[in-house]
């Protein structure tokens, strides 16, 4: 759906993206995943194990962007297994394990994109959580993360069909909608669900917008979201274990994934100064990128993103 369809380890190379979530692992294919800490009720943690997930969203979210698996295994590897990825959790466990684990604050969050932004000096940073209030502190925060140099990229949340979440509907936001394959979705899985009944849903480009999206003007662009294979920590038996998912917390680390993979091959880009230059150039890059798919803007924005690289 990307445009990619053959595996480079190198590409995403040069670029470093942050992965603000549940956190990350353990998961052999995400071993090189640096730890930013974890933020939680207004304190930073960096102990060895803060970052580690405490559900499977954050490593499911990781995979997607740059999971490298091993030499010759032919497993499920990310968009852009080159990147750099830096974790922060913002989640501090005791939830449902496969969903966003426990209540996270909009100060937590916020700390985190400036940490990654301004310490870590991240090129993108991931935000696959959404919520129906905006927050003053967390559009501060990305706009500060913009001005650094850093493209923040949101899920546009799961709505079913209620307006944009914040902070991807911010203007300084990249929100970033879902989209499913028309005809593949296997029978018999929940995914079968994700089909709409409003006919303008469907593309003639062999795509649909899915009815758990939230839908709005403040959609930026779209990426695939229906039954997403990625990692999920590894426990017990499973060692390289995956799992499907969808939402649009799904299509945002793959469109976070195209836009490195993009980024690493362009000399201009990783010459700017980080500064709010690169971060536009960025936004920019992906703007070219994203090919319209006949459907209206609610529901995909400009388009999606095509990964074209020599």
């Amino acid at each position: 759906m990307l445009g990619l369809n053959s595996y480079s380890e190198n590409l995403g190379e040069g670029i470093r993206v942050g992965v603000v979530d549940t956190g990350v692992g353990p998961h052999p294919y995400l071993s090189h995943v640096r730890s930013a800490g974890a933020f939680l009720n207004g304190n930073r943690l960096q102990t060895p194990d803060s970052t580690n997930d405490v559900a499977e969203h954050g490593t499911h979210v990781a995979g997607t962007i740059g999971a490298r698996p091993a030499s010759g295994s032919k497993d499920f590897a990310g968009i852009a297994p080159g990147v750099e990825l830096v974790a922060a959790r913002v989640y501090p466990g005791g939830g449902p394990p496969t969903m966003e684990s426990g209540p996270t604050t909009n100060g937590d969050i916020a700390q985190a994109i400036l940490t990654l932004a301004r310490d870590e000096e991240c090129d993108i940073i991931n935000l696959s959580s959404a919520g129906p209030m905006r927050s003053r502190v967390e559009a501060d925060r990305i706009t500060a993360a913009l001005n650094r140099g850093t493209l923040v990229i949101c899920s546009v949340g799961n709505g079913n069909g209620l307006p944009i979440m914040y902070p991807a509907a911010e203007p300084v936001a990249v929100g970033v909608s879902a989209l499913g394959p028309t005809g593949g979705v296997p029978f018999g899985v929940m995914d079968m669900f994700s089909y709409p009944p409003q006919p303008d849903r469907f593309s003639f480009a062999g795509f649909y917008a899915p009815n758990f999206i939230s839908v709005g003007i403040e959609t930026k662009c779209t990426g695939p979201g229906v039954g997403i294979i990625s990692t999920a920590p590894a426990q017990g038996a499973a060692e390289v274990p995956y799992v499907s998912m969808s939402g649009t917390s799904m299509s945002a680390p793959a469109v976070t994934g195209a836009l490195a993979a993009i980024l690493s091959r362009d000399s201009t880009y990783k010459s700017l100064p980080r500064n709010r230059e690169r971060s536009s150039y960025a936004w920019r890059v992906l703007l070219r990128s994203a090919r319209t798919l006949g459907l209206n803007q609610q529901y995909q924005g400009y388009g999606m993103p095509v990964v074209q690289v020599s």
